[in-house]
């Protein structure tokens, strides 16, 4: 066999793994593990932009930020209603949540061509999520992003790739 035929053969291989590791199956599953991870970090109360702290060794490191804190009034309304408060929050901390609908209603809202969409499915969780994401100075409502991933989770994200779908090099040398 010739040199021209090997490395045609080993180009077409390469190109079918592409497309089987980008199918909507597997861009599927990826844009569902990523829902969990801005779902956890989000009812911590963090966003995903990260801040630098000092240490008390003066070591300088990262660590997420804190969503903006709730006001006086939401914080007493949350505590006369506790009743509704979703089991992953408390009166005073901001994950997001008060009866947790907007989080629990995230989904994959599209997985094509090696792209995922995601983000709360029904209208009136879109609104809510879009007036956190920007805020709303009306109403007193501070940006609260949340539906990114941070750096260290796209790493965790493509972690969780190779290790469910198999990483692409070994699949293309069989």
């Amino acid at each position: 066999m010739s040199a021209r035929t090997d490395i045609s053969r080993f180009t077409q291989s390469i190109l079918r793994t592409f497309r089987r590791a980008t199918d909507n199956k597997q861009m599927r599953a990826l844009g569902e593990y990523a829902i969990v991870l801005i779902v956890r970090r989000t009812r911590l109360g963090k966003t995903y932009t990260r801040e630098r702290v000092r240490t008390s060794l003066d070591k300088i490191r990262e660590r997420p930020k804190r969503l903006a804190p709730l006001s006086v009034n939401y914080v007493e309304y949350r505590k006369k209603n506790r009743g509704i408060l979703s089991r992953f929050t408390t009166p005073k901390r901001s994950g997001l949540t008060f009866t947790g609908q907007m989080l629990d209603s995230m989904k994959v809202k599209r997985a094509s061509n090696g792209v995922v969409a995601i983000g709360p499915s029904g209208r009136r969780n879109e609104v809510i999520a879009n007036a956190h994401a920007t805020g709303v100075p009306k109403r007193n409502l501070p940006a609260r992003p949340f539906n990114n991933l941070s750096v260290l989770e796209a790493r965790q994200l493509q972690r969780y790739y190779r290790k469910t779908f198999g990483d692409l090099q070994k699949r293309t040398v069989k």
